[in-house]
């Protein structure tokens, strides 16, 4: 869940983000409550070096649908956004005008995508 581009990488790179990276599934899409435990995955910082090093944030759903209590920066958007540690809630969207985390639900984002 990113934005796509096509750019040509050495074989050293594909390795790395093979082994660094997880692939969410959607076949089995997880509904979040409120409160549960989630973080979001993103790269706030465009001038890192490659490969960029990872960003982690955490913070709390407030409801189902889901927005959340999740400190985030520009860069974020696109990213994962994952429940009990491995269970994917949703893909991060941005932020309203009220601070809040503004996420899409993985269930929407399996009914767009499979």
């Amino acid at each position: 869940m990113a934005d796509m581009m096509s750019i040509d990488l050495p074989g050293q790179v594909l390795e790395w983000l093979r082994n660094n990276f997880k692939v969410y599934k959607l076949d089995n899409p997880y509904t979040c409550s409120k409160g549960d435990k989630l973080a979001a995955y993103g790269y706030p910082d465009v001038s890192d070096t490659w490969p960029p090093s990872l960003q982690l944030s955490r913070g709390k759903a407030l409801d189902e649908s889901v927005l959340a209590e999740i400190p985030t920066k520009l860069g974020f958007s696109g990213g994962p956004v994952v429940a009990h540690g491995s269970k994917l809630a949703g893909m991060m969207l941005g932020t309203n005008d009220f601070g809040k985390t503004v996420v899409m639900r993985a269930s929407v984002l399996a009914h767009l995508f499979v």
